[in-house]
């Protein structure tokens, strides 16, 4: 054969035009990442700002701490394998679910162990957000923006945990306990 013949020419989403539909795409994978920064970075500020009275031992602490490291451990590992089964766009979904009844249930705990299974879950949901967001967004972002695009997901955890730490010593000085 010629080289000509066994020649790949790129067709569909590689070379196709950059819409506003990739912008909105990205923001809301970037969204995701966000999250993600902001979540893990909370609860370096939340475990000083948890009154004594919630019972943390040391303990506690370094469980509550790891938590959802543990989880995102899970997550990761898991759901690569469950997104080819599902789907990425109905796993993402169920996803960004988790991450907000998760984060919701967070303010009704009433002992460490529910707080540290809480955060074990978000752990999972953050894992899966890893294995699912930016595959996702590659799978529809044209090759000449792709990298840039995935390139800015990095950002945008990096101002998610920045921001989540602004937010508890803001919240410190305003003595939310």
């Amino acid at each position: 054969m010629t080289p000509s013949a066994t020649s790949h020419h790129s067709t569909g989403i590689d070379d196709a035009p950059v819409r506003p539909f990739h912008y909105r795409m990205c923001a809301f994978v970037g969204g995701g990442q966000f999250i993600d920064g902001y979540i893990l970075g909370v609860i370096a500020i939340g475990l000083v700002l948890i009154p004594p009275s919630f019972g943390l031992t040391p303990v506690w602490k370094g469980l509550i701490g790891a938590s959802a490291l543990v989880g995102l451990f899970i997550g990761a590992t898991v759901f690569g394998w469950v997104t080819d089964l599902i789907g990425r766009k109905r796993l993402y979904t169920i996803d960004l679910t988790v991450f907000l009844a998760g984060s919701i249930a967070q303010f009704f705990v009433e002992s460490p162990w529910q707080l540290f299974a809480i955060r074990v879950v978000i752990g999972i949901a953050i894992g899966a957000d890893y294995a699912v967001g930016p595959a996702y967004l590659s799978e529809f972002v044209p090759r000449k923006i792709r990298g840039r695009f995935l390139g800015s997901l990095v950002g945008m955890w990096t101002i998610g945990y920045v921001a989540s730490l602004a937010a508890g010593v803001r919240g410190g000085r305003w003595g939310v306990e």
